[in-house]
């Protein structure tokens, strides 16, 4: 339950905290969750990792969608890539930023833990 409630904060706290900070607010969106309910090193990974993933996928192709799909193809045209992998690099992107940072703070709770 621990490991779906955390995937859904992320996303949750993503959706709300993007309505008033740029980008990198996917850090704090992952960091929160993580520090409060994640209990492993791999789901402290690999759940904010998913979550921005399918978020940030999700966002593009209805973002993409509504301008007719013009955007993508002058950024692929720009990357020398097809569509779909500028989608795939982006969202990846988002989701190691995400990951990395859910890890980070649970390796940080475990040195201050130990330390008392």
């Amino acid at each position: 339950m621990n490991k779906f409630l955390t995937f859904i904060s992320v996303i949750l706290l993503h959706l709300i905290l993007s309505q008033f900070l740029p980008w990198w607010n996917i850090i704090p969106a992952a960091m929160i969750p993580v520090f409060f309910l994640e209990r492993k090193a791999s789901g402290s990974f690999w759940w904010p990792f998913i979550g921005i993933l399918l978020c940030w996928g999700v966002w593009i192709l209805w973002l993409d969608s509504s301008s007719g799909f013009h955007l993508s193809d002058k950024i692929a045209g720009l990357l020398n890539l097809a569509a779909p992998f500028a989608y795939l690099l982006a969202c990846i992107a988002g989701g190691l930023v995400a990951g990395l940072s859910g890890l980070f703070i649970y390796l940080l709770k475990g040195v201050f833990e130990k330390s008392k």
